[in-house]
């Protein structure tokens, strides 16, 4: 696999897309976005049709959410066991990603 292209914006929904790139010891470019304005330009919404961030260009395969880029990176990668196979391991890690989105995730957290 080619190296992929990572835009970022705010440190942690970075986190964890950086996070298992460098698990998974997959070279990627870190290419800042400037939320004045660059997000909604054309050229960046073409790639990503909501104008925000992330998105990842992988070899020409464009994809978006973080929970999704996170996922095809440790698919591509299998050997690494990141994502369990078995299916009651698999549940619960299921499981415990929901638990995330849904009580630990930042933008949810957010209190007021």
């Amino acid at each position: 696999m080619a190296n992929s292209t990572a835009r970022k914006w705010r440190p942690a929904p970075a986190a964890s897309r950086l996070t298992v790139h460098h698990e998974l010891k997959v070279p990627f470019e870190v290419i800042e976005v400037d939320m004045n304005g660059q997000h909604r330009t054309p050229e960046y919404m073409k790639f990503q049709s909501f104008s925000q961030i992330p998105y990842i260009d992988d070899s020409g395969f464009i994809l978006y959410e973080t929970r999704a880029i996170c996922r095809y990176l440790a698919a591509n990668y299998s050997a690494s066991g990141l994502i369990p196979t078995e299916p009651k391991t698999n549940a619960l890690f299921e499981q415990a990603t929901s638990v995330e989105l849904t009580h630990f995730d930042l933008s949810t957290c957010k209190a007021g």
